[in-house]
């Protein structure tokens, strides 16, 4: 069985992209939250809403897992294909997560921002009381082309 398929992850069917100009935090920008924010008409009043309910750390559900929503500002358009949620151990300087979690885009190559929520468990190798960089990134040619991060604490 391929790794991809023994992760127990969820991914949002509607992954949300959007093309084209956004009121968007600066590029390259991830930002985790416990639940997803309204977009409403006001561009700027969203990107406040995001700066004000942004986590750096998660603590775990009732069912042991940690389950997060996330808007990731594309530092630049993604083209076709997939790209990789990546869990980075910084006390460990090394991968904990990598391409077993795909964020398959279903949006036009120019997207230039990713909203989506995923849920994951100690059974993927991430572990309480540790900081993580979650990367949105594709593997080229054996390294991270990186398209947007951020750093959150699991407890």
């Amino acid at each position: 069985m391929n790794a991809r398929r023994k992760v127990s992850l969820v991914l949002v069917a509607a992954t949300l992209c959007f093309a084209g100009p956004a009121f968007a935090l600066p590029p390259g920008t991830m930002v985790i939250l416990e639940a997803p924010v309204e977009a409403g008409t006001d561009g700027r009043q969203y990107e406040k809403d995001l700066k004000a309910k942004a986590k750096t750390s998660l603590a775990q559900t009732g069912d042991k897992r940690w389950h997060f929503f996330f808007v990731a500002y594309l530092k630049k358009a993604p083209g076709p294909g997939e790209l990789n949620i990546v869990f980075y151990d910084l006390a460990e300087k090394k991968r904990v997560l990598g391409d077993a979690i795909a964020v398959a885009l279903q949006a036009p190559p120019n997207a230039k921002t990713l909203a989506s929520e995923v849920s994951i468990s100690s059974e993927e190798g991430i572990k309480a009381g540790k900081t993580y960089e979650v990367l949105i990134a594709r593997a080229v040619k054996g390294k991270d082309d990186i398209f947007a991060r951020t750093t959150v604490e699991l407890k």
